[in-house]
């Protein structure tokens, strides 16, 4: 399966930049590189292979490409006799596309192609002297007549068009900015099967407008949105790679409650109770929002523990969760390595600086102890632990000097000091 460039599969995952790094290193080590600047036609099969931002991307990785055909959504399986019919008829129509004079004879030559019309197809070409042009042809699902929308215009007014797009993008009531939020912060419940929804149509909108994304801070990616789209198996993904982890901190997760049960006030007692650790057959039947409310959970076990040595484990798992369930999707974690749980296939991909989670923690350790040591907060009080906020609940980043209530449903209001 692909997904705007990423490949993933029973046989592992890759990208589209490290394609195009074995070729050039192959292409340099067998001296042939001359050869790679003479290739000017791909033919990428898989889902959001040629949405315009994919377009852009190999126009700089391979420039004298001149000829690109793919999906602008979801592309056929490669058993699919239309996806094979659609490949042998566009291979065998670059040359008269390339060499069409007018915009009308391109056009018709690229409609020619067999299955151009009845996929989500979507194709570059930079045309020949005489049009001086490249263009841009794209079949894209209409979500509210369940038809199908054909496009085909100047790349060029794919260059200027992020205005347009973020303003659309933040518009609207609900704006779809608004509908990824309720389903990041789960007030939205994500559903089992996804076909048809209107999350669906959301990442496939976002893969139209990638380009815009990469080039302005939206807040939202659509790897993000994609890993939001898969998320129950997501989940599920996180409890198998982490396992280990997991297990780590279930004496200390034990220890915690211990601590939260004959010390804490009946306040921080109703906050954090019900907390559960991540394992597979806690996780699997959880909604997001509840994932998160877990989260804030956890939270709060570690602030009225204190941060110590003890709790070493529940602290690294504490982050791993931060990482890969509330901003999932994000930082590195490649969605496509992540969305489908099997027992073949176990994702690779981490988010930046993983390998650094431990020695974070310890950093945050040795800072406490040196606190207590000198008077301040140490081990078994309110240590002042800075944790991250969670969408679904959480301490704010400083809870030293603050005092807070919480309500019967388990909200927690804070005045500051």
């Amino acid at each position: 399966m692909t997904g705007g460039g990423s490949f993933s599969g029973d046989n592992g995952y890759t990208t589209k930049n490290n394609m195009v790094d074995s070729l050039t290193e192959a292409y340099e080590a067998s001296g042939n590189s001359e050869l790679l600047e003479r290739l000017n036609g791909l033919y990428l099969w898989g889902c959001y292979t040629t949405v315009p931002g994919e377009v852009k991307f190999w126009k700089r990785a391979l420039p004298n490409v001149q000829f690109l055909v793919g999906f602008h959504g979801s592309g056929p399986s490669n058993t699919n006799a239309t996806g094979i019919a659609m490949l042998r008829s566009a291979l065998q129509a670059q040359k008269r596309v390339r060499d069409a004079q007018t915009l009308e004879s391109l056009k018709s030559s690229l409609q020619g192609i067999r299955g151009i019309n009845t996929t989500l197809s979507g194709v570059f070409v930079d045309a020949c002297e005489q049009l001086e042009d490249q263009y841009y042809y794209s079949v894209q699902k209409n979500y509210q007549t369940g038809g199908l929308n054909r496009e085909f215009s100047s790349f060029s007014e794919y260059e200027g068009e992020c205005d347009t797009e973020i303003f659309e993008f933040r518009s609207g009531s609900p704006s779809r900015e608004q509908q990824l939020s309720d389903y990041l912060f789960g007030f939205e419940p994500i559903p089992e099967e996804t076909s048809g929804t209107p999350l669906r149509s959301l990442y496939n909108y976002m893969r139209h407008i990638d380009h815009c994304l990469n080039e302005r801070t939206v807040g939202f990616s659509s790897n993000q949105v994609g890993a939001l789209l898969f998320f129950h198996d997501v989940k599920k993904n996180f409890s198998k790679v982490f396992e280990s982890e997991i297990a780590a901190a279930a004496s200390e997760f034990e220890l915690a409650q211990n601590s939260l049960n004959s010390k804490a006030d009946e306040k921080t007692k109703l906050h954090a109770s019900g907390a559960w650790l991540p394992t597979l057959e806690n996780i699997q039947s959880k909604s997001r929002k509840e994932i998160l409310e877990n989260m804030g959970k956890f939270n709060m076990l570690i602030y009225q523990h204190g941060v110590s040595p003890d709790i070493r484990h529940l602290m690294i798992l504490n982050q791993l969760m931060e990482n890969y369930l509330n901003y999932v999707g994000q930082n590195g974690m490649e969605f496509l390595d992540w969305h489908e749980f099997s027992d073949v296939h176990t994702p690779i991909t981490r988010v930046e600086h993983h390998d650094s989670i431990p020695q974070l923690v310890d950093s945050q350790i040795e800072y406490f102890q040196n606190a207590g040591s000198q008077g301040g907060y140490g081990h078994g009080q309110h240590s002042g632990y800075q944790s991250n906020q969670y969408y679904g609940g959480g301490l704010p980043e400083s809870v030293e000097g603050n005092s807070y209530d919480v309500e019967e449903n388990g909200t927690t209001t804070w005045d500051y000091d």
